[in-house]
């Protein structure tokens, strides 16, 4: 997963418009942080898990993604 997504990333530095075709209105960048938002949202420390969770629905929401099918 980790190597795909790098290869993702050295495409779309060779062809920026490839980052608009694979993320839609969201950046790579933002992608990221939604799925590390994701994994914090499993946290052992309460508080962090649920801000994590919030900000992450937050952002699924406005990039028109399902929080349940996003992999971490």
């Amino acid at each position: 997963s980790l190597q795909h997504e790098a290869d993702i990333e050295k495409t779309a530095e060779k062809a920026p418009e490839m980052d608009e075709f694979i993320y839609g209105e969201m950046s790579h960048a933002e992608y990221q942080t939604i799925k590390k938002l994701k994994r914090l949202s499993q946290s052992n420390n309460e508080n962090e898990a649920f801000l994590a969770y919030r900000k992450c629905i937050e952002m699924c929401k406005r990039y028109h993604l399902e929080f349940d099918k996003i992999k971490v």
